[in-house]
C-alpha cells in the first residue's frame, strides 16, 4: 500500500498533465512548466520509472525503436557541422520521458478521461480563437498564422497534424455515444476538418483526408457488407472531387504547376519547398555515410548553396520540411531506416489495438498522421506535433490491454 504522502503527490501529476493538455494549444510556456513539473513529482512518486519499465514490458519493439531514435539524435551532435546547435536540438528530447508518465499516469479510465476532456476544451477554445483570427477579431502572431492562414497560436506547420488527429478521433468518439453528446462530438470534429481545409496547408489536407479514411474503414467499410462499402467508397470519393473543386483547388494547381516546372529545369517557379529538398539530396551526396550529424544542416546548406548558384535565390538556411530527407542528411541511411522504423512500429502497435475502447484509437490515428505529414515537415521536431503525437501514443497505450493498472 502506498504511503499517504505519495498518493497526493501521484495525485498532483496527473492534474499538472491535465493542465498541461488545457494550456497546450495556448502557451508553450504554461504547457512547459506544467510537464516539467509533473516530470518531477512523477519522479518522485515512482509514476515516471514504473512507466518505463511497463513500456519496455509491453512494448518492447516500439521501445526499442524510439531509444534508436533517442540515441541516434544524441551520438550524432558528436559529428555535426554545428553542434551547438545539435545540442539544441538534442535538449528537447527531455519531452519523450512523456510518454512513460502519461502512460503510467492515466491508466485509470477517470483520468484518461479527465485528460482527454482537458485537451479537447483547449482545442475547442483555441478554434474559437481561430475563428476571431479570421474575421480579423483578434491578432495571433505566430509561426505562419495569419488572418488568411488562421491557425492561432499554433501556427501553420503543426495545425494540421493537431487538429487531424483530434477531429479523426472525436469521429471515432462519437460513435460511442448516442443523442446530443454524438450531435456534440461530431459537430466539434466538423469544425476541425472545416478549419484544416480553410488553412492554406497541404500537409493538414492530406493528414486530414488519411485520418477521415481510416475512421471510415474501421467503422463502415471493414467486416460490412458490399452496400455499405459502395456507399462508403462513393460519399468519400464525392468529399474528394468536393475538396479538389473547392478548398484545395488553388494549391493542387500550384503543386501541378510545379512538377512541370522542376521537369523543364526552371527553378525559378518551383516552391521554395521543392528547392529545400533538391539542395538537401545534393548535401547528402557530400556526406553520404554519416551524414552531417544532428543539427548540421543549416551550415550544410551554406556550403552547398556556394556550390550550386542556382539555388542561392531561396532561403534554405532553416529545415529540410521532410523528416524523411532530413534523417539522411543528419545520419546518412541509418536515420532513414531509423525514422521509418519508428513510424512503422508506431503505426503497427496502434494498428493491433481494437478500436473498442475509444482511446487505443489515438496511437494509429498519430501514426497515419505523422507518416503523412512527415513528407512535407520535421514533425518529431515541431513543439506542438511532437508534443501532441506523444500525448496520443501515451493515452492510447495507456488504455491497452497490455497496460493493465498495477500497484506501485
Amino acid at each position: 500500500m502506498l504511503n499517504p504522502w505519495k498518493v497526493k503527490i501521484q495525485q498532483s501529476t496527473k492534474i499538472l498533465l491535465c493542465l498541461a493538455a488545457l494550456f497546450f494549444p495556448f502557451s508553450v510556456a504554461a504547457a512547459n512548466t506544467a510537464l516539467a513539473l509533473a516530470l518531477i513529482s512523477g519522479l518522485f512518486s515512482s509514476l515516471l520509472w514504473h512507466g518505463v519499465i511497463k513500456l519496455w514490458q509491453a512494448y518492447r519493439p516500439l521501445t526499442f525503436a524510439i531509444i534508436g531514435y533517442l540515441i541516434l539524435v544524441l551520438l550524432g551532435v558528436s559529428w555535426s557541422l554545428d553542434k551547438h546547435y545539435g545540442l539544441e536540438v538534442a535538449g528537447h528530447l527531455w519531452l519523450w520521458l512523456l510518454l512513460p508518465l502519461i502512460l503510467m499516469a492515466l491508466q485509470e479510465k477517470q483520468w484518461r478521461s479527465r485528460f482527454l476532456i482537458s485537451l479537447s476544451i483547449g482545442l475547442s477554445l483555441h478554434l474559437l480563437a481561430c475563428v476571431f483570427q479570421k474575421l480579423g477579431l483578434v491578432n495571433i502572431i505566430a509561426g505562419g498564422s495569419s488572418t488568411a492562414d488562421a491557425t492561432g497560436y499554433i501556427g501553420h506547420i503543426s495545425f494540421g497534424i493537431v487538429y487531424s488527429v483530434w477531429a479523426g478521433w472525436l469521429l471515432h468518439y462519437g460513435w460511442f455515444k448516442h443523442g446530443w453528446k454524438r450531435v456534440i462530438v461530431w459537430l466539434l470534429s466538423l469544425w476541425s476538418f472545416a478549419m484544416i481545409f480553410s488553412a492554406q496547408g497541404r500537409s493538414g489536407y492530406m493528414a486530414a483526408t488519411a485520418v477521415l479514411i481510416l475512421v471510415f474503414w474501421k467503422h463502415l467499410i471493414s467486416g460490412h457488407d458490399w452496400k455499405r462499402m459502395l456507399f462508403t467508397l462513393s460519399a468519400g470519393a464525392l468529399l474528394a472531387i468536393i475538396v479538389i473543386l473547392g478548398p484545395g483547388k488553388e494549391r493542387i494547381a500550384q503543386t501541378i504547376d510545379g512538377i512541370q516546372a522542376a521537369g523543364q529545369g526552371d527553378l525559378r517557379h518551383v516552391e521554395a519547398r521543392w528547392i529545400i529538398w533538391l539542395g538537401a539530396i545534393e548535401i547528402w551526396k557530400e556526406h553520404p555515410v554519416f551524414g552531417v550529424g544532428t543539427g548540421g544542416y543549416p551550415e550544410a546548406a551554406k556550403i552547398i548553396k556556394k556550390q550550386h548558384p542556382q539555388l542561392d535565390d531561396r532561403n534554405i538556411y532553416g529545415h529540410i520540411h521532410n523528416i524523411y530527407l532530413q534523417s539522411l542528411v543528419r545520419w546518412g541511411p541509418v536515420g532513414m531506416i531509423m525514422i521509418c522504423a519508428l513510424f512503422w512500429f508506431w503505426l503497427r502497435t496502434g494498428s493491433r489495438q481494437p478500436w473498442s475502447d475509444h482511446s487505443n484509437a489515438l496511437i494509429e490515428l498519430s501514426a497515419i498522421a505523422l507518416i503523412i505529414h512527415g513528407m512535407s515537415s520535421v514533425s518529431l521536431e515541431e513543439h506542438f506535433a511532437t508534443i501532441f503525437a506523444i500525448f496520443s501514443l501515451a493515452v492510447g497505450l495507456s488504455s491497452s490491454r497490455k497496460a493493465e493498472p498495477s500497484s506501485l
